[in-house]
């Protein structure tokens, strides 16, 4: 346990709060995977790309005849700039706390920096949804024939027109759609999709990654992630209201390459992250495809008798192919007769 009120890295709890990143008890989390990390060196910096459009001009003839030149031409450069800023937190964990963990041999360092990781992650992915969930960052916005917590509705009917203006306005084919937890927690009751699952055994409906399983078949789509994210917009003493970070009137369909390392492929965001002020073991590559570089620093402060627990972190939480989303909108549910 830190004795000195000096702030200490803790590069073994990041790597720790590192694969816990997937396993928070309170909700799951889908940000880093629709906006994937980026790791960077500068804090800010400006960066080219080819624009899709300029891929997609071929030429009518590359034919060379012998002793002739081969076809060519320079390729339009535009640029765009991403600006990481810090967010941390702070968890305060009591002498007292400390050393009932340590009788019943729970690690409080780890309770400590998961407590403070948590409210990082958190307020991480409520950006991500509030950014995915903005039509402004969207190529288009359709609206819904009807309210997807209506039992009529025709969800795959949907999906097939935001699929056809996606195509339409940039040529990319779409192959993830991203369902708050409202809407998705309600779809196995749509008429259309109970009739499609006629066959299949009811509790098998009940287990989530069965239903994705069979609603990804049913939109012919390669990934279908559930917005979750739940936390309490109440402060402290006040009766709890639970609310997702995905609570949003929207469906997103996206075309998504979060594998890949090249800006220049289509995806729909990216979560810049500065490395310059993380451990060897939680920056570089490896950080790819995975949580954003995570600073965990410990202090004491004497005057509380409690060892203080910091995660920290500089990103930039940003779009970068509009063309990469559409929307679709949820009508207001009809007035009750």
């Amino acid at each position: 346990m830190p004795q000195s009120s000096i702030e200490l890295p803790r590069p073994e709890l990041e790597v720790v709060m590192r694969e816990l990143w997937y396993e928070d008890v309170h909700s799951e989390y889908i940000g880093d995977k629709i906006m994937p990390v980026f790791p960077v060196n500068n804090i800010s910096a400006d960066y080219p790309y080819i624009p899709r459009e300029e891929f997609l001009k071929i030429p009518d003839d590359i034919s060379r005849a012998p002793h002739g030149s081969y076809a060519r031409r320079d390729w339009e450069v535009k640029w765009d700039s991403y600006r990481c800023s810090e967010v941390g937190f702070e968890s305060v964990l009591d002498d007292k706390l400390s050393a009932i963990y340590g009788e019943h041999n729970i690690e409080a360092d780890i309770i400590g920096a998961e407590q403070a990781t948590h409210i990082v992650k958190a307020d991480y992915e409520r950006k991500v949804a509030n950014t995915v969930m903005k039509e402004a960052n969207a190529i288009a916005t359709i609206t819904a024939a009807k309210n997807w917590l209506d039992p009529t509705a025709n969800a795959k009917k949907d999906i097939y027109e935001a699929r056809l203006k996606m195509r339409s306005l940039s040529l990319l084919r779409s192959n993830t759609i991203v369902i708050p937890e409202k809407y998705f927690e309600f779809i196995d009751q749509h008429i259309e999709i109970k009739a499609s699952v006629h066959y299949t055994d009811p509790l098998e409906l009940k287990d989530k990654n069965n239903l994705v399983a069979l609603l990804t078949k049913y939109f012919n789509i390669k990934n279908i992630y559930i917005g979750y994210g739940a936390f309490d917009t109440k402060p402290r003493g006040k009766t709890s209201e639970f609310k997702s970070a995905w609570d949003h009137d929207y469906i997103a369909l996206m075309y998504l390459d979060n594998k890949t390392k090249n800006l220049q492929v289509p995806n729909f965001g990216r979560t810049f992250a500065w490395t310059g002020d993380v451990s060897r073991d939680t920056a570089g590559p490896s950080v790819f495809n995975g949580p954003p570089p995570l600073k965990i620093e410990t202090y004491r402060e004497p005057s509380v008798r409690s060892e203080i627990y910091r995660c920290r972190t500089d990103i930039d939480v940003k779009v970068t192919s509009p063309g990469c989303s559409v929307l679709i909108k949820m009508p207001a549910m009809p007035a009750l007769t």
